[in-house]
C-alpha cells in the first residue's frame, strides 16, 4: 500500500500546511503590507479628491441654507438611484395590484354586486395614473380599456346611463383586439338602446350595427326582437327570433323556440283578424310544429268549425290542450250540434279521457236523462276518476232521482275536495 510520504504533491502540501499554521500571523501581516503598498497611491489620490471636494463644499455646509440645499440634492440623487434600480419592480407591483382589483371587479359583476364592481374598476383606473399598465403588465395590455368597458356595463345595470356613456366614450377602440371590440360594441349598443336622450334612429342604427358585427350575440338579438315587437312588426320579430334560436345555447333553446312559436301564433291571429285566412292557417300550423306548442290547434279547429267541418274541428282540437277542447265540445252539446250516438262515438275516439265521459254525463243530466247520466257516472267511477266535479255530478243525479240525503252527502264530498286541493 502506497503511503502519503511516497506521493510528492501530497508530501509538500502537508509540509506547507504545517508551515502556514506555525507562521499564519506573520504571513497575514506580510500580505497586508503588500496590499497596502500596492494601494497606497490610489488611496492617496482618492483621499486628495475627497479633501478637495470637502474644501469646495465647506463654504456651502458652513451655513444652514447650504446644508438644506446639499441635503435635498443628496436625497434626490438617492431617490433617483432607488427608482432607477427598483422602478421595474415597482411598476410590476402596481400592475399586479391593478390586475387583482380587476379580477375582484369581475367576480362582483358575476355575483350581481355592481356597486362593489364599480369600486374595483375605478381602483384600476387610479392605478393607471401612477404607472403605464400596458408596460407594467405586458401579458394583459388591454386591462385599462377592459376596466372602462366593465365600468360602463356596471353603470348601465345600475341605471346610470350618463356615466355608462362617459366610460364607453373613453375607451381607445382602435387599439382593442377583436374580442374586446365585440364586447365594446355590445355594451355600447345596450347603453344607446336604453338611453332616453338619444334619437330613436341613432339607437336603432347602433344596435343594428353591433348585431351585424356580432351575428351570434343573443343579447343584441333580443334587443332587436323587442324593438320589432314593440313596433308590431311581427315579420321582422320572427326573422330575428329565428337567428336567436340558432344563437341560444342548446340547454336554453327550447324556450327560444317556444318564443318563436308564440310570435307565429300572434302573426296568425293578426292575419285572422285582417281576414287573411290562408296566411293565418299557415302561421298556425307553423307555430304548432315548434316544441309541442299545441294552442294553435284550438284556433285551427275553430276555423274548421266555422266552415261547418265538424270532423276537421274535432281532429284539430284533439291535438290541442284537452280542457279547452272539452269546453268547446260541451258548448256544441249544449247547442245541440252533437246529438246522435255516432257523434258521441267520434268524440270518444278523438278524446279517450274520463273527462269526456264527464262532459256527456253532465249533458245527459241537463237534458233530464238521469238513466244515461247514472250509467256514465258508473263508468267514471269504475275508471277510478274522482274529484269535486264527479261528486257534484253524483249529487245532481241523486237530487233528480229524489234522494236528497245522498245528494247532500255528495255535495259535502265535493266541498271537501275543493277545500283539500286548495281551490277555495
Amino acid at each position: 500500500m502506497v503511503g502519503i510520504e511516497q506521493i510528492p504533491i501530497l508530501r509538500w502540501k502537508r509540509r506547507l500546511g504545517r508551515f502556514y499554521k506555525r507562521f499564519r500571523l506573520w504571513i497575514l501581516i506580510l500580505l497586508g503590507a503588500i496590499v497596502v503598498g500596492f494601494l497606497a497611491t490610489p488611496i492617496k489620490i482618492v483621499w486628495d479628491i475627497i479633501k478637495g471636494i470637502a474644501a469646495l463644499l465647506w463654504p456651502v455646509l458652513d451655513n444652514p441654507v447650504g446644508r438644506v440645499v446639499f441635503t435635498t440634492i443628496v436625497l434626490a440623487i438617492v431617490a433617483w438611484i432607488v427608482w432607477w434600480r427598483f422602478s421595474a419592480r415597482l411598476r410590476s407591483l402596481v400592475g399586479f395590484h391593478a390586475l387583482d382589483r380587476f379580477l375582484d371587479g369581475v367576480n362582483h359583476m358575476v355575483m350581481g354586486r355592481h356597486r362593489a364592481g364599480i369600486a374595483c374598476f375605478e381602483a384600476v383606473i387610479k392605478r393607471s395614473k401612477l404607472v403605464d399598465l400596458e408596460t407594467a403588465m405586458p401579458a394583459y395590455p388591454d386591462m385599462l380599456d377592459a376596466a372602462r368597458i366593465k365600468l360602463a356595463e356596471c353603470h348601465r345595470l345600475e341605471g346610470d346611463l350618463d356615466q355608462a356613456l362617459r366610460w364607453i366614450e373613453s375607451v381607445r377602440e382602435k387599439a382593442l383586439p377583436a374580442d374586446l371590440k365585440r364586447v365594446l360594441g355590445e355594451i355600447r349598443a345596450l347603453v344607446y338602446d336604453a338611453h332616453p336622450d338619444l334619437r330613436e334612429e341613432v339607437r336603432h342604427d347602433e344596435v343594428q350595427t353591433a348585431a351585424e358585427a356580432d351575428a351570434s350575440n343573443a343579447r343584441l338579438l333580443r334587443v332587436l326582437r323587442e324593438r320589432a315587437d314593440g313596433k308590431e312588426n311581427l315579420a321582422e320579430a320572427i326573422r330575428v327570433q329565428k337567428k336567436l334560436v340558432r344563437a341560444t345555447p342548446r340547454a336554453e333553446r327550447s324556450k327560444a323556440r317556444r318564443d318563436l312559436a308564440v310570435l307565429h301564433y300572434r302573426r296568425a291571429r293578426a292575419a285572422e283578424d285582417d281576414g287573411n285566412r290562408d296566411e293565418a292557417e299557415r302561421a298556425y300550423r307553423t307555430a304548432a310544429k315548434l316544441d309541442g306548442f299545441d294552442l294553435p290547434w284550438l284556433r285551427l279547429g275553430d276555423m274548421a268549425l266555422a266552415d261547418e267541418d265538424l270532423h276537421g274541428a274535432l281532429d284539430a282540437w284533439a291535438k290541442g290542450p284537452v280542457l279547452p277542447a272539452l269546453d268547446r265540445i260541451r258548448s256544441l252539446l249544449a247547442e245541440g250540434r252533437l246529438r246522435d250516438d255516432a257523434d258521441r262515438a267520434l268524440i270518444l275516439q278523438r278524446f279517450p279521457y274520463g273527462e269526456t265521459l264527464l262532459v256527456f254525463a253532465e249533458r245527459f243530466l241537463e237534458d233530464g236523462d238521469t238513466k244515461r247520466a247514472r250509467n256514465a257516472l258508473a263508468k267514471l267511477e269504475s275508471l277510478g276518476l274522482a274529484g269535486p266535479a264527479v261528486d257534484r255530478l253524483a249529487a245532481g243525479i241523486s237530487r233528480k232521482e229524489g234522494r236528497p240525503e245522498e245528494a247532500a252527502r255528495r255535495d259535502v264530498a265535493a266541498l271537501r275536495s275543493f277545500l283539500t286541493d286548495g281551490r277555495l
